[in-house]
């Protein structure tokens, strides 16, 4: 996927670099890249078995502190 953004008549070079600019961030190349940056192990059942009670517990929390507040 190229991006590529070609001057227009009478466009000065700022306002050009501004619209690649734009572009690039538009695809999101760039979030895709940082993603793929440093290899991550994928989260064990354990893991994510640990972690959705941990989000509940927060959630419960949250709701009585909404409560009562």
């Amino acid at each position: 996927m190229a991006i590529y953004a070609i001057r227009w008549e009478r466009e000065t070079s700022e306002k050009v670099a501004n619209r690649f600019k734009k572009q690039v961030r538009n695809s999101r190349l760039v979030l895709k890249k940082r993603a793929t940056r440093y290899n991550t192990k994928k989260p064990t059942k354990a893991l994510q078995r640990q972690s959705a009670l941990k989000r509940e517990e927060y959630r419960k929390k949250r709701k009585t502190a909404l409560l009562y507040a």
